[in-house]
């Protein structure tokens, strides 16, 4: 059962509670460690460890709508010096729009501050920032020159980075927040990682038999 991205954080305890309430609710979830993972966003100087709440596909939208639940409910007992009420109306609307970014609660604050403050957001509007976000995260990441350069190097010297760059290229897919699957890299940067990704198998394999073959040679 394949499971999905969720709710991503750099602290591990800020997932904990939620994945207990999601188990409460007969949802089964996992943290992973991207520190540990070939996801830990290779390409894109993001080395630091991220904590992802992962949960199985089927009950993907079942989450989503638990967590809303909870920050509805949460929203009373917020503390009057929590950082949005210091945001613009701009700023707020720009938190409404990258909910995927500020998670349920502060998507939900916000559309509430801004309430108050006489903007209010209808259903239809932020179903349709909903459409648009999605189409701006869907989109491939830049084009990955370096990574590509430095793939087609490691491929030919027949070290296994080069084939782990290429799989790397080819294969690596982004969560979107409705939970669709889509590939990072452009179709031209994957064709590279599938070059690369073969390269670097048959340099390998005739690296490794230059090494034996001197090996035999030698004793």
């Amino acid at each position: 059962m394949e499971f999905l991205t969720f709710q991503r954080s750099g602290k591990k305890e800020d997932l904990l509670s939620l994945s207990e309430i999601l188990k409460e609710n007969n949802i089964d979830s996992l943290i992973e460690d991207t520190g540990n993972s070939l996801d830990s966003n290779l390409g894109n100087s993001q080395f630091a460890i991220e904590y992802l709440l992962k949960v199985k596909k089927s009950d993907f939208e079942k989450a989503r709508k638990l967590s809303e639940e909870i920050s509805e409910r949460e929203l009373d007992e917020v503390e009057e010096d929590y950082f949005l009420f210091g945001f613009s109306e701009v700023e707020l609307e720009e938190v409404v729009f990258k909910k995927d970014e500020w998670g349920d609660f502060n998507f939900a604050l916000a559309l509430k501050i801004l309430k108050e403050r006489g903007v209010e957001i209808t259903p239809e509007q932020i179903k349709n920032f909903e459409g648009k976000r999605l189409i701006e995260l869907s989109k491939p990441e830049e084009k990955q020159t370096e990574w590509i350069f430095f793939g087609y190097v490691f491929a030919v010297l027949g070290g296994f980075l080069g084939v782990l760059t290429g799989w790397y290229l080819l294969t690596l897919k982004k969560t979107l927040p409705n939970g669709e699957r889509v590939y990072s890299y452009s179709t031209s940067d994957r064709k590279h990682g599938k070059r690369i990704f073969c390269i670097g198998i048959v340099f390998l394999i005739i690296w490794s038999v230059i090494w034996i073959a001197k090996k035999v040679n030698y004793n």
